[in-house]
C-alpha cells in the first residue's frame, strides 16, 4: 500500500470517526425549513431586521386581562347607604328654583339628591339641609340660566354658614343680580345648581 492511500485511508477512517459528534450540532442549529425561502433557524440574540418574522414557536404570552379596578368603597354611614353598595353619582345635588319674591320658609328643590330641605332666612340667602349621614366637601355652584331673572347673575358659597344665619352643618349660598348702575345686589331671582 502507498502512502498516498495510507494517507487517504486515515483520513477517511477520522471523518468516519467524527461525523457522529459533527453532525448532530449541525443538524440542531440547521433545521428543515418548513417551507422553501424561509429560514428555520433563528438566533434569539441577532436582531432581526423589520419586516422579517422569526420563525419557529413564540414564548408563551400571558392572556390578556381587563383593566377592572374595583369600586372604592366608602363607609357606609359617611355616604347615607347601605353597605357594600359602590358610590355612584354625586352625594348631593338639586336645583333650587328662585321664589321670587320675599324670603320663602319653604324653597322649590327639583332634580334633588342628598338634600333633606332648604329654607331662606333673609332676601339672597339660602340654607341647604344636608340629608343625614351625607358627608358634604366643598360645593360647586352655578347660575342656572332657565329659572333666573336677568343677565348678570352671581352665585356664591359661603364657607361659614352661621355667618348667613344657617346651622354650621348646612350648606350657605347667596345670590346677586347686577342692578341698573352695575352695583351687586343680594336678590330672590338667581336659580342656581348645586353639585357636592
Amino acid at each position: 500500500m502507498s502512502s498516498a492511500n495510507t494517507l487517504t485511508v486515515a483520513a477517511l477512517t477520522l471523518a468516519a470517526a467524527i461525523a457522529p459528534v459533527v453532525t448532530p450540532v449541525v443538524t440542531s442549529a440547521f433545521a428543515a425549513s418548513p417551507s422553501i425561502g424561509e429560514p428555520a433557524f433563528v438566533d434569539e440574540h441577532v436582531k432581526q431586521p423589520r419586516g422579517d418574522k422569526p420563525v419557529g414557536p413564540r414564548p408563551a404570552q400571558p392572556a390578556p386581562q381587563e383593566d377592572v379596578l374595583p369600586p372604592q368603597q366608602a363607609p357606609a354611614a359617611a355616604a347615607g347607604r347601605p353597605a357594600g353598595k359602590p358610590a355612584v353619582g354625586p352625594r348631593l345635588a338639586a336645583l333650587v328654583v328662585p321664589s321670587r319674591d320675599a324670603p320663602s320658609v319653604r324653597v322649590t328643590l327639583e332634580r334633588v339628591t342628598g338634600i333633606a330641605t332648604a329654607y331662606q332666612p333673609e332676601l339672597g340667602f339660602y340654607c341647604l339641609v344636608p340629608k343625614r349621614g351625607v358627608v358634604v366637601g366643598v360645593p360647586s355652584l352655578t347660575v342656572d340660566h332657565s329659572t333666573s331673572d336677568g343677565e348678570n347673575n352671581v352665585v356664591r358659597w359661603a364657607s361659614e354658614p352661621t355667618a348667613l344665619g344657617c346651622k354650621a352643618s348646612e350648606i350657605g349660598v347667596m345670590t346677586f343680580s347686577a342692578d341698573a348702575d352695575g352695583a351687586y345686589r343680594l336678590v330672590n331671582t338667581v336659580g342656581f345648581a348645586i353639585v357636592a
